[in-house]
């Protein structure tokens, strides 16, 4: 496990990612005026960085925390530098090997947003090593995410406070049909791919002196409403915590950490049914088997197949009364087994293409050996 350093841009790792068993790779995503390993720091200073329990509750699962400037210029320039932040985050990923296996995603406040138009961006722009990171996303949490609400003027106040900026809560506030078209984009993509969605939101005011900022009041920065995502079969879970201490849990048993726990089993659950169900691994054909081939008028021989498994891929070698062929284009799909060899007869002059087509019972091969002269069957089994 990567000890826990200060933020830090790009991408770390903080558990299991140099497993190649791992099965899922979950990516935290921080928000506006945090960090990569600020944000997530338990309330408890004692308990430490609670992103590290996910590593030791799921030793299948790679952990790893984004790190990115959360400037206002995202939000204010009319050409949207989240956009771009996006494109760049994307190939990041992609360095690192995310998207060759099931992707989560835990993004609190802006992170959230930036999650979306990640995911956009790796369906729109054709690059294949993008576009395996929406496919393998299973699961999404948001924490205190404002989607499409009706009201941003709290998270715009936030922005102003954290930020010291002095654009107008108007500016911040012009981007809401950009915030509504993005989060209509992934309801459609969410419904699509079918995968894990959970929304948590804050009930308590920002209180003053939290971030060292100086508040005349505290103030809801996201409320219920703008933290609703609309996902079908989902509703927002109201946490009794601020904007900034929703993403703190003070301990393994804290509402927060207890959900995020279900959440990812459910993800990965969701993961190993994606096509109904993970591939069954094939039957192992490895070994030498003996197969005796007959055809009606003809005198029965046999030829002996020396078989090797790699996946479902089949490899090895036949040998016929006339000499030895290698195995091609050999697959093992379910209970069916399929290759070819290229072998001269024994009287003929020229190579001739033989194909085996057959089904695997228990410890027999009933096969089918097609070539130019029609077809012959083979009943093999493993030589003892």
């Amino acid at each position: 496990m990567t000890a826990v350093l200060g933020d830090i841009d790009g991408l770390s790792a903080l558990a299991n990612c140099e497993s190649s068993t791992r099965v899922c790779d979950v990516v935290f995503v921080h928000g506006l005026g945090g960090g990569s390993h600020s944000t997530w720091m338990a309330s408890d200073p004692a308990q430490g960085f609670w992103p590290s329990w996910i590593g030791a509750d799921f030793a299948n699962v790679g952990v790893w925390t984004l790190g990115y400037r959360a400037d206002v210029s995202a939000w204010t320039s009319e050409s949207m530098p989240l956009a771009d932040r996006g494109t760049a985050i994307l190939e990041t990923l992609a360095n690192e090997g995310i998207g060759e296996r099931a992707v989560i995603f835990i993004a609190h406040s802006m992170g959230g947003i930036l999650a979306k138009q990640i995911l956009r961006h790796a369906t729109s722009f054709g690059v294949k090593r993008w576009e395996s990171i929406a496919a393998n996303t299973r699961g999404i949490a948001f924490l205190a995410t404002p989607h499409a609400g009706a009201d941003l003027a709290g998270f715009a106040e936030l922005a102003r406070l954290v930020l010291r900026t002095n654009e107008q809560v108007g500016e911040l506030r012009a981007h809401h049909p950009r915030l509504r078209e993005l989060h209509a984009w992934f309801l459609k993509f969410q419904g699509d791919q079918k995968f894990v969605c959970r929304t948590f939101c804050e009930t308590r005011e920002l209180r003053p002196g939290i971030l060292g900022l100086s508040l005349l009041k505290g103030f809801l920065v996201v409320d219920q409403t703008s933290a609703e995502p609309h996902v079908p079969g989902e509703v927002a879970i109201p946490l009794d915590e601020d904007h900034v201490s929703i993403c703190k849990p003070p301990d393994r048993n804290a509402p927060l950490y207890k959900s995020l726990k279900r959440f990812i089993k459910e993800a990965l659950t969701a993961a190993e049914g994606v096509s109904g169900a993970a591939p069954a691994r094939p039957p192992d054909l490895t070994g030498e088997w003996i197969a005796d081939v007959s055809r009606k008028g003809e005198q029965s021989y046999s030829i002996a197949l020396d078989l090797e498994m790699m996946g479902n891929q089949l490899l090895g070698t036949v040998h016929y009364p006339t000499g030895d062929a290698g195995i091609h284009d050999g697959v093992v799909d379910g209970a069916r087994v399929r290759f070819r060899t290229t072998h001269t007869p024994q009287f003929g002059d020229s190579p001739a293409e033989i194909r085996f087509e057959g089904t695997i019972a228990g410890e027999s091969l009933d096969l089918i050996i097609q070539d130019a002269g029609g077809h012959r069957r083979a009943s093999a089994r493993r030589k003892t």
